[in-house]
């Protein structure tokens, strides 16, 4: 099974308040050799105010998956 929803949500990141747009997959890797499943996500777009900076903020982009992924997980979305 593989599945995307794109999701909404905002984030702090070094003094800024961010609007991050992000896809979330999940998928089952392998269910049968057990190695479990894989959850990622995906930046879409990020906005500062109404402004899309994503160009400007890609250098960035691992650390904003982190932080969204684990803000993802903690809030059962």
């Amino acid at each position: 099974m593989y599945k995307i929803k794109l999701h909404v949500t905002d984030i702090h990141y070094n003094n800024d308040d961010l609007t991050i747009e992000y896809n979330y997959s999940k998928a089952e890797l392998g269910y049968f050799d057990g190695t479990g499943t894989f959850e990622g996500v995906e930046i879409v777009r990020v906005l500062l105010d109404t402004v899309d900076i994503t160009r400007q903020v890609k250098h960035n982009f691992d650390d904003y998956e982190k932080i969204v992924l684990k803000q993802h997980i903690e809030n059962g979305l």
